[in-house]
């Protein structure tokens, strides 16, 4: 793995759209180490109103299964409006049929969980860069 000091993301916001406080926690220590800013959505629909009120967000990590509005819906809406924002969609099962349908919504990567710690910051990296 590479060492995280070769990641320095403090110019880069990140929204995690995860309704499991557990996973929001994680991601956001992970996010700490590289000094990302983080922001936070409970559910879909806060994640479309945060990616349309706040320009600022590089890249979007959206859970697949939330309340009020499901991951796969929410990447469909904000891909209508910011067609290039980064989406990686991210689930505890791998079941084929969810990842196809989160790539016809728009989705950029699929991760599963629990992560590689290697490849999600290599996958992030490169999508941040771009």
């Amino acid at each position: 793995m590479k060492d995280l000091s070769d990641f320095d993301w403090s110019e880069y916001t990140i929204l995690i759209a995860d309704d499991d406080d557990g996973n929001f926690i994680l991601l956001t220590f992970m996010l700490d180490d590289v000094k990302a800013s983080v922001i936070r959505a409970s559910n879909g629909l806060e994640a479309v109103e945060a990616c349309k009120s706040n320009q600022k967000i590089d890249l979007v990590l959206m859970d697949v299964k939330m309340p009020v509005m499901d991951g796969i819906e929410a990447t469909r809406t904000i891909k209508s409006f910011r067609p290039d924002l980064p989406i990686i969609m991210q689930s505890a099962h791998i079941i084929e049929d969810v990842k196809l349908y989160c790539f016809d919504a728009g989705c950029d990567e699929f991760l599963v969980k629990p992560f590689i710690e290697d490849l999600f910051y290599q996958l992030i990296d490169s999508y941040l860069k771009k």
